[in-house]
């Protein structure tokens, strides 16, 4: 890995990335998250409010860089990147960009990251049940996350 890979990664929209360098992305995302509240400490009032300050003042280019990438890489524009200010959107989008197998070969937006590389889930795709249940599921959990955060908001 060079620098110049490394400038193209975090600061540029042009280009394909796989599912494997978006995840590894915003699971260091969520640990720097993490450390920078650890560092604040959690017991100071609006500790959550300075970490997610200080992370959107400095992270917020890069992760709408290597997002870019990723909605390339499944032949979609970057302009969906715009669902993350839908309430839930961010979570959806994380999701889809996590799940979806890209574009094989090329696409208007770039060369196939994985040309000539293993594909983990080659031949394999969700039968219309097995879609369903996984989209019922995630229904069901987004469901759950909006009603604890009313409880949390509104009634305690």
């Amino acid at each position: 890995m060079d620098l110049k890979w490394i400038q193209w990664f975090l600061l540029s929209f042009k280009g394909r990335i796989n599912r494997a360098p978006f995840v590894f992305f915003n699971i260091l995302l969520s640990f720097i998250y993490m450390l920078l509240l650890g560092a604040i400490g959690t017991e100071e009032p609006g500790a959550e409010e300075k970490a997610a300050i200080v992370m959107v003042a400095f992270l917020l280019w890069p992760s709408l860089a290597v997002q870019a990438k990723r909605w390339h890489d499944i032949d979609k524009s970057a302009w969906f990147i715009l669902f993350n200010l839908i309430p839930l959107g961010a979570v959806v989008t994380f999701v889809i960009n996590a799940l979806l197998i890209g574009t094989k070969g090329p696409n208007r937006f770039g060369n196939d990251p994985l040309d000539g590389k293993p594909r983990v889930f080659e031949g394999r795709s969700l039968d219309p049940g097995e879609l369903k249940a996984l989209l019922g599921i995630g229904i069901v959990i987004m469901l759950c996350i909006l009603s604890y955060a009313i409880y949390i908001y509104f009634l305690s």
